[in-house]
């Protein structure tokens, strides 16, 4: 395909300088600046919890003499899906805890923004800035970021590394190979991501019709060798991990329930066409001939995101449909395919209206959906991170409870087993967490039991019915207003300095 030289650029497009070709990677390294930052208050002013402290075990487990993928949550049945890349992670979660994560996905952003710079080289600078920022760090990518809630999962690095691996093919490098196979390692649905993202290269680098014997030809082989690895992969999580063959087949049964329950089939058919939607405003910043391709592409990925939605009843349903963050981050990878391919192909090149038009009407867009169908307000989720914010969770403690979690935090050593109420496991990331609902299934017993008694925080069940249990053992009580600790006496010493 040929591309367009520089001087058939628009003259209302400003041409290439070194200092342009500077400035915009320095302004994306301070916009992921801010975006660690606000990740980072989010996460000490206690807005996330669970997953992302199951992602920090698994991170970390094989470093700590415990099985590959062990979390204290599951326990023994912890590996309900192939998180082979997160382990990758662990030396640094092991030294930063739950930043560690954040720095990781932080970095691989950054490297895929700057590999998408180099495939769509075509393009000025400004231009590829505007569409890293419509596409990676626009409304979409920040709510992928902040993942509302659970705070981190494994996958959320589909969207880096689908970009990278899509970047690779456009400019036919080695490397290919590399995120490749970090996509199929990344969660036991990779391959079906890969295949999709590998099959749009296809289509939009073809000479011909896609559809014609050779084009139907090449589709075929792409998407045999992906299904082997799919299949390669399922069978080997069903032989090591019998727990995820049955989530599978609940899913797969569940088809015939939704059907006849019209208000499961109601939030499944809402979240589906949300996340239709939400593609469909990504694909207002690839140009025109990329667009039904890349829909097309997409839906063996939303199939798969369909079918995960499915391992969850009713309730679940609702906030774990295609327009969950950590399912819908597949299918946004997936677009990263299209605005690599896009400049030099339509209208998006010729007309520098068209294209900053498409890039603010695709932001407009992407925040008005998330609003509608996922219930997210970027602006108000930034303004919870300001200094001074009252609507963030750990507003809802007194300075003194705060101060004395903090002491707790920095007194107790970091191997030790601490079970604590689920909105407080920020406090101690750094520890060997233990869910207070689940005691049985972790590593150790916990040592320190800090659970909430004021009710300043949403229940937690399991932590005062831990906490009496382990006080009629012997353990020692210490409380500071709303804030309750029973701990081993031999940790006694380290608790002096904690005022009451």
């Amino acid at each position: 395909m040929r591309q367009p030289a520089d001087e058939e650029r628009p003259a209302s497009e400003p041409h290439s300088t070194p200092a342009s070709g500077i400035a915009a990677p320095i302004a994306v390294v301070a916009l992921l600046g801010l975006w660690l930052l606000v990740k980072v208050r989010l996460f000490i002013g206690l807005e996330y919890s669970w997953d992302l402290f199951v992602a920090l075990q698994v991170s970390q487990s094989w470093l700590m003499g415990r099985p590959l993928l062990w979390e204290n949550r599951w326990g023994p049945d912890s590996v309900i899906h192939n998180y082979f890349v997160t382990p990758l992670l662990g030396p640094l979660t092991l030294h930063w805890g739950a930043y560690g994560l954040f720095v990781a996905n932080a970095a691989l952003l950054f490297l895929a923004y700057v590999e998408l710079g180099r495939a769509m080289r075509p393009s000025s600078p400004p231009r590829r800035l505007a569409h890293a920022v419509a596409y990676l760090f626009g409304p979409v990518g920040f709510w992928i970021w902040d993942d509302p809630f659970y705070g981190w999962h494994g996958e959320l690095l589909f969207l880096p590394l689908s970009v990278l691996f899509a970047c690779a093919l456009e400019r036919r490098s080695r490397q290919r190979a590399l995120w490749g196979a970090l996509l199929v390692l990344l969660r036991e649905d990779g391959p079906v991501v890969a295949c999709s993202i590998q099959l749009l290269h296809v289509w939009l680098r073809a000479s011909g019709p896609i559809w014609s014997g050779p084009g139907l030809l090449r589709s075929a082989r792409v998407a045999a060798v992906w299904l082997t690895v799919l299949g390669v992969g399922l069978s080997i999580q069903r032989w090591a991990h019998p727990l995820a063959t049955h989530r599978l087949s609940d899913a797969l049964s569940s088809f015939g329930r939704v059907v006849t329950d019209q208000e499961a089939l109601l939030a499944l058919m809402t979240s589906t066409a949300g996340a239709l939607l939400l593609f469909g405003s990504g694909l207002l910043i690839v140009a025109g001939r990329c667009r039904w391709p890349a829909l097309v592409a997409s839906l063996p990925v939303l199939g798969v995101a369909i079918l995960g939605t499915l391992a969850y009843d009713l309730r679940g349903m609702v906030g774990h449909g295609p327009t969950w963050a950590c399912r819908f981050v597949m299918l946004w990878g997936i677009l990263g395919v299209a605005v690599a391919a896009s400049p030099g192909r339509d209208g998006l090149q010729s007309s520098a209206t068209t294209f900053w038009s498409s890039m603010v009407a695709s932001v407009v867009a992407q925040a008005a959906l998330l609003t509608l169908f996922a219930g997210y307000y970027p602006t108000r989720r930034l303004a919870q991170a300001l200094p001074g914010a009252d609507n963030i969770l750990a507003a809802q403690l007194s300075e003194r409870e705060r101060s004395f979690l903090a002491c707790l935090r920095d007194s107790l050593p970091t191997d030790t087993a601490v079970a604590a109420h689920a909105r407080l496991f920020a406090y101690f990331h750094r520890h060997d967490l233990v869910w207070a609902s689940y005691p049985q299934n972790a590593w150790r017993q916990p040592q320190v039991v800090v659970c909430e008694s004021r009710g300043s925080l949403p229940k937690d069940r399991g932590c005062p019915r831990l906490q009496a249990a382990v006080l009629r053992a012997g353990f020692q009580l210490k409380e500071t207003a709303g804030i309750t600790v029973a701990y081993d006496p031999l940790l006694a010493p380290n608790l002096e300095g904690c005022s009451r």
